[in-house]
């Protein structure tokens, strides 16, 4: 789909997040400069948060278990697959 075909300001790329890959499930958008996207598309988007309750892990501290609590989103981040596979070794999600 080109950018008109969207209807997005000219620069702009604007897609659907969406929940797990549910086409049904649309719960907002990310609006992205794009010629700022990778050439490649071996790249995964993450979501930053910060917890507002009291939480197991310190502030900076990577999280090797589950937060169930009160949160705020801070950031998305556009990292690559490879360093997106090493940070979840490292926080014990796969080996």
């Amino acid at each position: 789909m080109s950018e008109k075909q969207a209807g997005n300001e000219e620069g702009y790329t604007e897609v659907p997040v969406l929940v797990g890959f549910d086409q049904n499930q649309c719960i907002g958008s990310l609006r992205i400069k794009t010629s700022q996207l990778p050439a490649t598309p071996n790249f995964v988007f993450s979501l930053g948060y910060q917890t507002v309750g009291p939480c197991k892990f310190a502030q900076g501290e990577i999280p090797t278990t589950d937060y169930s609590g009160e949160y705020k989103l801070f950031c998305v981040s556009l990292t690559s697959d490879d360093s997106y596979i090493g940070f979840l070794r490292q926080v014990g999600r796969i080996v």
